[in-house]
């Protein structure tokens, strides 16, 4: 939606809208999140849940990072960094609870230095990959808890001379046709986005028709770990 524009209340307020799915951005405004659940209208969060809210569906965000981190412990890494969302974000929260649970259920202790929350955009991947390349005790690895970020972070290895997979493997969570046409191509966790909307509208339509609602989670198909070149086990 363009900057500075009230798109939001605008449709809202002309009646144009019988019901709305809201993915929420990092860059959405505090005032058009209140605006949505103020109106008297079907709302169904995309993969996040609100507290003042129920109608949601959601992805197993906790269990792919899970896949995408055990992944990396089984190639041999064991300095693993953890790029994820804002603090505020809910998806941003359970992946994160993924990671740190991958890892001490493998007695591995997650070094508060390489956990960052910067966001899912490719500038926050590339500003997560200048903090940890920073550090005296670099990571071998990285998880990344969006693949448009994990984009950024791989821009950004490039141009500190950091080799990928060689010094630094890079998985990420979320698979496109940008991750299989990157150099090197990034593992990812594939999910199941088409089934997630699917499912969201539905829930949508259904509110419509009967008022009925409740919170979801989308568990199968499974999360998916696609195997690329930017991950590899660790320099001896």
């Amino acid at each position: 939606m363009p900057d500075g524009e009230e798109t939001i209340s605008r449709l809202i307020g002309e009646g144009r809208v019988d019901g709305v799915l809201l993915q929420v951005g990092d860059a959405m405004r505090a005032e058009d999140l209140r605006v949505l659940l103020e109106a008297p209208l079907p709302l169904v969060f995309i993969n996040s849940v609100h507290p003042d809210h129920v109608g949601s569906v959601t992805l197993e965000d906790a269990r792919g990072i899970r896949i995408a981190t055990e992944h990396l412990i089984e190639l041999g890494h064991r300095r693993i960094a953890f790029a994820g969302g804002l603090p505020r974000s809910d998806s941003g929260q359970r992946r994160e609870a993924g990671f740190r649970a991958a890892m001490t259920d493998r007695g591995i202790e997650v070094a508060e230095e390489v956990v960052t929350r910067l966001g899912y955009e490719p500038k926050q991947g590339g500003a997560a990959m200048e903090v940890l390349a920073r550090l005296d005790d670099p990571p071998t690895a990285l998880v990344v808890a969006n693949v448009n970020a994990a984009h950024g972070a791989l821009l950004e290895a490039r141009r500190l001379g950091l080799g990928v997979p060689q010094d630094l493997s890079i998985v990420a969570m979320h698979d496109a046709w940008t991750a299989a046409n990157a150099w090197p191509p990034l593992t990812t966790v594939r999910m199941p986005l088409a089934e997630l909307g699917r499912r969201a509208v539905e829930d949508v339509l259904r509110r419509i028709e009967t008022g009925e609602l409740e919170d979801r989670v989308v568990r199968e198909p499974a999360p998916e770990l696609v195997v690329r070149e930017s991950t590899a086990p660790p320099r001896r």
